[in-house]
């Protein structure tokens, strides 16, 4: 009932040899073993290694590794988890949701360049006004750290215009 490995680098040796079928199964073969039950964002972790497709319910999974991440001050770990949910959406909306709290968090941890990514790829999904305008405060607030203090006004005018609209 266990594996054990006599040296990690044997492990990560064999893990990388196999192809991708071949660890997708056996990352869905460890989501299922049951034994997660301590640790269900391994769980998760797992069933987002075995996709091969996009699949909301693995990127719903991933959602809430992140929340928790986040309440317990993990954020680069929240970080990974949204960014990672983004990736298995299949619907626009939520990717772009996913995609914007993915970018807060690298703004938070400090890396400015993931973030305006994460931002980029929100901005051509969805079409919520008001994610738009947080994702848009956000890309604002990375543009003031990178010493943009122009870029950022002209945002935050830009922001304010289009949410006028909406509130």
């Amino acid at each position: 009932g266990a594996l054990s490995w006599r040296h990690p680098l044997v492990r990560s040796a064999i893990y990388h040899a196999a192809g991708a079928p071949a660890r997708r199964g056996a990352h869905a073969a460890l989501a299922r073993a049951g034994g997660e039950a301590r640790l269900p964002d391994h769980r998760a972790w797992h069933l987002a290694a075995a996709a091969a497709a996009p699949d909301e319910s693995v990127a719903a999974e991933l959602d809430q590794v992140a929340v928790e991440a986040a309440r317990r001050g993990a954020p680069s770990t929240a970080l990974r988890a949204f960014a990672q949910a983004a990736m298995l959406s299949p619907g626009e909306a939520e990717r772009a949701r996913r995609e914007i709290a993915a970018a807060e968090l690298a703004l938070a941890v400090g890396r400015l360049d993931e973030a305006l990514e994460l931002l980029d790829g929100a901005r051509t999904r969805g079409d919520d006004p008001r994610l738009r305008a947080h994702g848009e405060r956000i890309r604002a607030r990375v543009e003031m750290l990178r010493g943009s203090p122009q870029a950022t006004h002209d945002l935050r005018f830009a922001i304010a215009d289009a949410a006028a609209v909406i509130d």
